[in-house]
């Protein structure tokens, strides 16, 4: 009823109409409020990711080697995407050997965590070599993100990967890329350091 622009108010005035008043109705008011937005909220949800989804895939299709990888969950719900554009493909061929992981953590409003994937070139410049939007932060959703950073970059290995502490980022890197060498990147260390009162 709500989808078709019914009011929650007078979806509960009906509701409570039909068991003989507010009294019988098997629920809280307040549980009915609840439910239409959480409804609202997840179809809003999935909206978002649709069309985000579309977005990317247009791309994909008008802009030359534009590519764009996504996942989903048991519930066929958008769980991770991962994309890259020719210039970051070309920017990975050339500086891929070294590249670090910008976890932007839960600063979006799906509070999903934002991982950029980068480097520096020749010129001490900052490269992005790619993007993905992430369900979590598990061993499992980063061993995805590695194996497609690996196939849209021609299975170049890089031979550092620069990291936070996170232990689940490591497991991945250890079974996915084994050959690359990973380190602690040493803004983090000095942030984290900064935090602990140690500088």
């Amino acid at each position: 009823m709500n989808s078709i622009g019914i009011k929650t108010s007078q979806i509960m005035s009906h509701v409570a109409l039909q068991f003989g008043g507010y009294e019988g109705i098997p629920c809280q008011v307040r549980d009915v409020y609840n439910r239409v937005v959480g409804a609202m909220k997840e179809e809003k949800m999935e909206t978002d990711s649709e069309g985000a989804l579309g977005f990317l895939d247009c791309l994909s299709a008008q802009v030359p080697n534009f590519i764009v990888c996504h996942q989903a969950d048991e519930e066929n719900r958008l769980a991770n995407v991962f994309w890259v554009d020719e210039t970051s493909r070309n920017y990975y061929m050339d500086f891929g050997d070294v590249i670090a992981f910008d976890m932007t953590y839960m600063n979006n409003t799906n509070n999903k965590p934002l991982c950029i994937l980068m480097g520096v070139n020749h010129h001490f410049s900052t490269c992005i070599f790619g993007f993905a939007l992430l369900v979590d932060e598990t061993v499992t959703t980063y061993s995805w993100m590695l194996r497609v950073l690996l196939r849209c970059h021609n299975n170049k290995k890089p031979l550092v990967v620069l990291i936070d502490r996170d232990n689940a980022i490591q497991e991945a890197i250890r079974e996915n890329i084994l050959e690359s060498t990973y380190r602690l990147c040493a803004w983090n260390l000095a942030t984290n350091a900064s935090r602990a009162g140690m500088i």
